[in-house]
């Protein structure tokens, strides 16, 4: 039996689990996402110093090390919020978590195999469609005849057969168009596995399809598209709030200077002349780690909310 996705009650869901059970939210997120932000600096730092010797780019060292980390970091987040979405109830009570076991790596695994499916079903043999439709056409393009001056036989001029291009490069838009809507449908219909595999619920590929059938890829396409406004909306509302944070920070580094026009020197006092600096900084991440938790709060409260209607399917 079609079993259809109820929108309105995965948006209610979705933005009640990320608001209403944000202090969850950010228990549960705070400690992987510091790690990530603070990773990447000293990850970057480290590429650039051992990349050459190694006889490695350090951008290359630096996204082999970084990439598998941060998805890492990211999927123990990701199951431990989708898990508490689902269920009702979080993993523990703990004032962080960081978590990276089987399901991790398993909600890793799934979200890659969507990746590889549309990679080996739909990617490969378009690329290879591409190049063997321009191998022919420039074959062709290059075949020459012999056109006489109209009403002589004698007169007349070698020139290629195709000027225009070969007919058949008229069939590149219309395999990329169907190429690209059977990679996004593929995508589609497995959108909600790496979700269905954090839940625990059991039969993972077949309530990931049914979840996905019909016209319900219709609205996962709408649930998508709210999700991306969202993000706009955050994104939008957390520069809003680190430039006013960023101000407050100024004013802190401005403090010795204007002290220091009555008299008061501190300018041998090294912490107060970099105290801007890590207001600054602390005021950056700490927003950063604030927004980044809601986010995920979203995206784990929208995908749980629809693995809750399908989790008895």
């Amino acid at each position: 039996m079609f079993q259809k996705i109820d929108i309105v009650g995965a948006f209610h869901d979705g933005l009640g689990f990320a608001a209403g059970r944000y202090s969850e939210v950010l228990r549960l997120s705070w400690l992987p996402i510091a790690l990530i932000m603070l990773a990447g600096p000293g990850i970057a730092n480290f590429a650039v110093a051992q990349g050459p010797g190694w006889g490695i780019q350090p951008e290359f060292l630096f996204w082999l090390i970084f990439a598998p980390l941060s998805v890492l970091l990211q999927a123990s987040v990701m199951v431990a919020l989708i898990r508490t979405a689902v269920n009702g109830y979080p993993p523990h009570h703990r004032s962080a978590h960081l978590a990276i076991g089987p399901r991790e790596f398993l909600y890793v695994l799934s979200g890659l195999l969507g990746i590889g499916m549309v990679g080996l079903l739909l990617w490969g043999p378009y690329n290879y469609s591409l190049q063997f439709l321009d191998a022919f056409a420039r074959q062709q393009e290059t075949i020459e005849v012999y056109r006489f001056v109209e009403g002589s036989l004698h007169q007349g001029s070698k020139n290629l057969l195709y000027e225009d291009g070969h007919p058949i490069r008229n069939l590149e838009l219309p395999i990329t168009v169907v190429a690209f809507a059977g990679m996004g449908y593929v995508a589609l219909r497995l959108l909600l596995l790496p979700s269905f595999v954090a839940a625990g619920t059991g039969k993972v590929f077949r309530r990931t399809l049914k979840a996905s059938a019909g016209f319900n890829i219709i609205r996962l396409l709408l649930v998508l598209a709210v999700l991306w406004f969202l993000f706009w909306v955050t994104s939008w509302a957390a520069q809003l709030i680190a430039s006013l944070g960023f101000f407050i920070a100024g004013l802190f580094a401005f403090i010795p200077q204007l002290l220091g026009g009555f008299g008061l020197d501190f300018a041998a006092e090294g912490w107060i002349s970099e105290l801007g600096t890590w207001t600054s900084l602390l005021i950056g991440y700490g927003i950063s780690i604030l927004f980044e938790a809601f986010t995920l709060g979203i995206v784990s409260g929208f995908f749980g909310a629809i693995v809750r209607q399908f989790r008895e399917a």
